[in-house]
């Protein structure tokens, strides 16, 4: 039976959870539990979260939470599989590093270890990009700003971020951010380089609106889904993993799926080979949808109120949602040739778009910054040649 794990934030700051079935519609959900009551030690008020399902040391599926309370303050909790929820953590104070205020944090499953990507607002007032990883045994790793220009760079401020992980032969955690400035980018995080340039997703698929406020991403079938909120309507577009390349345009959700309303926040998550979409409406209710690409014409299912057992929490701001991650990885690609085919795709997509913004500005500083960038990804794509001669690659 296909679960989908949900948690929210109601206006007084609690934490809230429940669970569905996913085998008929409507889902079926249970009642709301509040997390900031059962997991012991109550942190503060809740601003954002986010919410993960990782297998643990003993195989079974736990449910990880991230959250961020007002004064920047980072918090951590796990649900056993046992449906035991354990105290609160202060992930500042256990990774350290002291960045500044956390702003946003979203987590994403990969091969066993739990990936999270946080906003942090430093003492330069800049919104930047950290990024670490939960290893199976409990340790943390320290935190990496991404935005460094030698890693995927700083567009500008981010006030937005989500992250996916595609267990392939290359094991890749796509992140995507939305600037200060509604700019939409992409970038991907696995080896050599450990991390490409951002580029502007809205380059490469064209038909949105001028900016974005909301994002969330996940990856079903290889394809990477990005749903965004934007003036009001939700939009959708996929990074195809063949060319590699973007929908050529994006599409208006509400189109398709109806109009509930004004969002505050969305959340995608793959559940069992389908793409689930929820989302709280500006009046603290929650919607829930499908997005059917199994057959010849891709469609989005009317959205329908979540409406779970035991009564409402109250009106919810903020929600995540989260599936079974995969179970198996893949098998059949040759180990050698497979995942530099991979990364020559990407570093060379990548820097075609690179190509094409440089072309676009006029400023000096931006057109020095994409010749580096370009010339990092060249010098990149060489190597990965060099390699697949090595190992008798065609491709």
């Amino acid at each position: 039976m296909a679960e989908l794990h949900m948690c929210g934030i109601t206006d007084d700051g609690k934490m809230w959870h429940t669970s569905g079935s996913t085998d008929g519609s409507p889902v079926s959900w249970s009642a709301w539990q509040e997390m900031t009551a059962t997991a012991a030690g109550h942190p503060g008020f809740f601003i954002n979260l986010d919410c993960a399902r990782v297998a643990g040391q003993d195989g079974k599926l736990d449910l990880h939470v991230c959250g961020v309370t007002q004064g920047g303050k980072l918090w951590y909790t796990i649900q056993l599989a046992q449906g035991n929820w354990q105290p609160f953590e202060d992930l500042d104070a256990r990774i350290g590093g002291n960045w500044g205020a956390f702003q946003r944090v979203r987590m994403a499953e990969l091969v066993g270890q739990l990936h999270i990507c946080v906003i942090v607002q430093t003492s330069q007032g800049q919104w930047r990009i950290l990024h670490s990883v939960r290893h199976t045994n409990g340790t943390w790793e320290s935190f990496v700003d991404i935005n460094q220009p030698q890693l995927a760079g700083f567009p500008g401020s981010f006030v937005n971020v989500d992250c996916t992980g595609l267990w392939d032969v290359l094991n890749q955690l796509h992140v995507c951010g939305v600037t200060q400035d509604g700019k939409l980018w992409h970038t991907i995080y696995s080896a050599d380089p450990a991390w490409l340039p951002f580029i502007d997703v809205q380059v490469v698929s064209a038909g949105a609106p001028g900016s974005f406020q909301t994002l969330s991403i996940a990856l079903q079938d290889e394809k990477l889904h990005v749903c965004t909120q934007g003036q009001g309507d939700l939009w959708h577009t996929m990074r195809l993993p063949d060319t590699p390349g973007w929908l050529p345009t994006f599409d208006n959700i509400k189109m398709r799926a109806g109009n509930p309303g004004s969002f505050s926040s969305i959340s995608c998550a793959n559940v069992d080979g389908h793409l689930h979409l929820c989302g709280a409406t500006r009046d603290g209710k929650l919607w829930h949808t499908v997005f059917t690409s199994d057959t010849n014409t891709p469609s989005w299912h009317s959205f329908e109120g979540v409406t779970a057992a035991g009564g409402n929490p109250g009106p919810i701001g903020h929600v995540c949602i989260t599936g079974d991650p995969p179970r198996t990885g893949p098998g059949g690609e040759d180990p050698f040739c497979a995942p530099i085919h991979i990364k020559i795709g990407n570093n060379t997509f990548q820097m075609q778009v690179l190509q094409r913004q440089r072309a676009n500005t006029h400023d000096p500083a931006a057109i020095a910054l994409f010749n580096r960038q370009i010339a990092g990804l060249q010098q990149t794509i060489a190597s990965l040649q060099q390699q697949a001669r090595g190992h008798n690659c065609h491709f």
